[in-house]
């Protein structure tokens, strides 16, 4: 997979790269989460590649996203019905200690109605598209609904806004190699779905910018870098989602690249999967998702970083429609 990756991207870099130094350099990976409802909910690990911060140095990195979802399960005895919008606003600081970096993680979650379901509508519907159950009349709506057998397990139509669960994190470079621990806290409140209420910890790995790219005597002038990754997370039980067979251990796996476009711009793609969190015929909770990712990165100045990132769903229902992120990240 990171072979076909490096592939397209060479093949674009090679018609527009400027002359820069060869090699590889430094980035950072899109940081790319699944915020289907009820899935949102646990802290996941996935692998991450972050830029090496300096000693005495603070990083303070605020992300907005907007996440879109429609989707419907009705089967003999389940009900799993999501419809609405999810906006996240996360403040991760970041500080170097000896030979780690630490980060604190603070999410704000609002669910409510939305404002993209017909510009979604209309984007599918101009590239005929599967609509996956969205109409023309039927726009900007909420209402989270599941129920297995006679038990409703959760009903809500009413916009939420809560602070979620803090996470705490811990890197460490080893050569090619980046370690990640993560403590996921219970902070958030499953009543307004902005938490599991249960601790989870996980640990990932990740390799970037291996030899043979380091060294290659192919596109020397195209400045690129290359990352893939695995983690493994074990997640309290949600007692309230107790009837979908909670799985305990969910494996992640990533891939991404970069390329070095000009001084001030990256061009990144990355895909992203985990196990299911649930032993359900659920599509939403029971399938393996796919997420398709790309960025840029732009460099406002010597000490900050703005991306924008598109994240699509490969198997729709799984994940969201669409995931729009904004990141602004800055050392002091």
């Amino acid at each position: 997979m990171p072979i076909i990756y490096l592939a397209i991207v060479c093949f674009i870099a090679s018609f527009y790269s400027e002359h820069s130094p060869a090699g590889t350099f430094e980035t950072n990976s899109i940081d790319v989460k699944n915020r289907s409802p009820f899935v949102m909910l646990f802290g996941v690990v996935t692998p991450e590649l972050s830029r090496t911060l300096a000693p005495s140095t603070i990083r303070s990195n605020t992300q907005f996203e907007i996440s879109n979802y429609l989707s419907k399960h009705i089967s003999d005895d389940t009900i799993f019905f999501i419809d609405g919008e999810t906006w996240i606003l996360t403040q991760t600081t970041g500080f170097k200690w000896e030979d780690y970096q630490v980060s604190l993680s603070l999410p704000w979650l609002r669910h409510f109605e939305g404002k993209l379901d017909r510009s979604i509508y209309n984007f599918h519907d101009i590239l005929s598209l599967p609509q996956n159950g969205r109409t023309d009349y039927a726009n900007d709506r909420q209402l989270w609904y599941a129920q297995q057998g006679d038990d409703v397990l959760y009903s809500n139509n009413r916009s939420t806004t809560e602070l979620g669960d803090v996470s705490i994190n811990i890197s460490k470079r080893l050569s090619a190699w980046q370690l990640k621990a993560s403590l996921k806290l219970p902070t958030g409140t499953f009543e307004k779905q902005t938490g599991s209420e249960g601790l989870d910890a996980g640990f990932a790995v990740t390799q970037f910018n291996p030899t043979w790219l380091r060294d290659r005597s192919w596109l020397t002038q195209t400045p690129l870098s290359l990352w893939w990754g695995a983690g493994l997370t074990y997640l309290s039980k949600a007692k309230e989602l107790e009837a979908f067979d909670q799985n305990s251990l969910i494996a992640t796996f990533n891939t991404g690249m970069a390329w070095q476009a000009s001084t001030h711009w990256q061009i990144k793609t990355q895909l992203d999967t985990h196990s299911p969190l649930f032993d359900s015929d659920i599509r939403e909770l029971g399938w393996i998702p796919l997420l398709f990712s790309i960025a840029g990165q732009y460099r406002v100045s010597s000490d900050s970083l703005l991306t924008i990132a598109i994240n699509e769903d490969l198997r729709p229902r799984v994940t969201p429609d669409v995931i729009f992120s904004f990141a602004l990240a800055t050392d002091f």
